[in-house]
């Protein structure tokens, strides 16, 4: 979901560090041409990722973030994007559609609707498994934030009411653990996953971060749907 429009930003960035200094910089960033990129994901061999974005495509790029190729299938809205070994997967928040998607042909080869009946542009902004249960999960936005457990099948087996962040924009796991990213927040927050509740967080600058995963080379990569770019955290004593 976008928060600012363009020509805000500079205001945007002076409030935003104004009397403030960053727990966690990046070492790195750079643009990508995929308009409104809005989660990301490695692709298991390290050699690339997967990013969604509001406009519904869905693009496989080198580890630079630089198109490879782009899905035929459009959707709405892709606000997350999963992948693991039971497959790729991708979030469609509008439609409430998750995918299953065929890497050779990246078309879905398995969906199902997710119910939940908040807000068009207040639904499900991040999908992940936790690596505690194995069981895959959607996380709603905000208001407010609701933890829908899915079984094997992709049925609603348990839903949880999260709190501690102002909204969930991605999640993702990293070396075992579990990581939550928040827009408004501007954080990165290590999350139980037994209880689910927040373990640590981070502050990180980057406006409107929409997705979040481990990256090619060491740490995790945030990228920024506003400004198309994407951003890398390399410290990985300071990350959560």
């Amino acid at each position: 979901m976008k928060l600012f429009r363009i020509s805000f930003f500079p205001l945007i960035l002076v409030l935003f560090f104004q009397g403030k200094d960053p727990k966690l910089k990046p070492v790195r960033s750079h643009p990508i041409a995929i308009k409104e990129p809005s989660d990301i994901a490695m692709k298991p061999d390290r050699s690339g990722y997967y990013i969604v974005s509001d406009d519904g495509y869905l693009v496989e790029t080198d580890a630079d973030g630089k198109e490879i190729r782009r899905s035929p299938h459009q959707g709405y809205d892709f606000e997350a994007v999963f992948l693991d070994s039971s497959g790729l997967w991708l979030m469609d928040e509008r439609t409430r559609f998750l995918s299953r998607m065929n890497q050779q042909t990246l078309l879905p080869e398995l969906t199902r609707e997710i119910p939940y009946s908040g807000g068009r542009n207040k639904g499900f902004e991040a999908i992940c498994r936790n690596p505690k249960t194995g069981r895959m999960f959607a996380v709603t936005e905000k208001d407010p934030i609701w933890i829908f457990e899915l079984d094997h099948n992709l049925n609603i087996i348990n839903r949880i009411q999260f709190s501690g962040l102002s909204d969930v924009s991605a999640a993702t796991v990293w070396n075992g653990e579990l990581y939550f990213l928040s827009d408004e927040d501007h954080c990165i927050a290590r999350i139980n996953p037994e209880n689910y509740q927040i373990e640590n967080k981070v502050k990180i600058p980057v406006i409107n971060p929409e997705g979040i995963s481990p990256a090619c080379g060491k740490g995790l990569v945030v990228c920024s749907d506003d400004l198309g770019k994407l951003f890398y955290f390399e410290d990985e004593t300071a990350l959560p």
